[in-house]
């Protein structure tokens, strides 16, 4: 695709949420450990492909994307790609998660940036129980 298929307004949006993700990256000194790695749970039976795995001001993080609304299922695709990371040796123990938000549209306001130290308990915990659920209906499903 080239650039004339988008309008001026779409190229200067788009320059826009760069620099301002550019000014992220130098404001919290981050270093890309692995770019969406591709990680399986053998123990739980999950997979995920977490955005961005980093060292932020030197602690191992956790940075998502999202273009649209965040939602509290957020914090559990954290927890979860947390319990990859360990698993699969990547990069020790996550120690900060962080989503920058990036919109596709103006109906959204622009670039933000949020930023937590430790996920509360039942991120982890509402996870475990959407793994259950999705098991159980597979199962129900054959009963159909």
């Amino acid at each position: 695709m080239n650039s004339e298929a988008f309008s001026e307004n779409d190229l200067n949006n788009a320059f826009q949420a760069f620099q301002n993700f550019l000014t992220w990256m130098n404001n919290w000194n981050v270093v890309p450990l692995n770019v969406e790695p591709n990680l399986v749970s053998e123990r739980y039976k999950y997979g995920g492909t977490p955005d961005l795995l980093a060292l932020i001001k030197g602690r191992v993080a956790l940075v998502d994307w999202k273009t649209g609304k965040t939602y509290e299922t957020l914090f559990c695709q954290l927890a979860a790609y947390a319990q990859l990371v360990v698993e699969n040796d990547l990069c020790g123990e996550v120690k900060e998660y962080h989503c920058l938000r990036i919109p596709k549209n103006e109906d959204i306001p622009s670039f933000h940036h949020s930023y937590w130290e430790r996920l509360p308990k039942e991120a982890w915990e509402s996870f475990e129980c959407a793994l259950k659920l999705s098991k159980n209906e597979r199962i129900l499903k054959a009963f159909l």
